[in-house]
């Protein structure tokens, strides 16, 4: 009888230590891109953890520039060039005129907007 009792004891002791000592699974929160691909969402506040690149106006009108635009991605669906981490102020004519914050025309390559501030879009653009 007790060296029943020691064996049981013996298998719960086992269990708890597999419990204990094997890793907890990794949970992740995710967000759907447009590409119907699934990543990981960043979780940060924005304004104070970012480090900005201030920009008075972003136009684009080649692929080549989109690239040069991107901090990562191919510019394909499944891994698109990623525009991220700007702070884009209008971009202003001679005459004081505002034209626009952010212009992106010509371009034949996927890409994803994230993690961007863009102050004072007009309505008219």
């Amino acid at each position: 009888m007790a060296r029943k009792r020691i064996v049981v004891a013996a298998g719960l002791v086992i269990v708890m230590l597999v419990f204990i000592i094997a890793p907890s699974p990794q949970v992740a929160d995710f967000e759907s891109s447009p590409t119907g691909m699934l990543e990981p969402e960043r979780r940060m506040d924005h304004e104070n953890e970012i480090a900005y690149t201030v920009l008075n106006g972003l136009t684009i009108t080649t692929n080549g520039q989109l690239a040069d635009a991107s901090s990562g991605g191919i510019g394909t669906e499944i891994d698109p060039y990623i525009i991220e981490d700007y702070w884009i102020l209008p971009l202003y004519d001679g005459a004081g005129q505002q034209l626009w914050c952010l212009r992106i025309t010509g371009t034949t390559e996927h890409f994803l907007i994230r993690d961007c501030l863009i102050d004072s879009v007009g309505t008219n653009n």
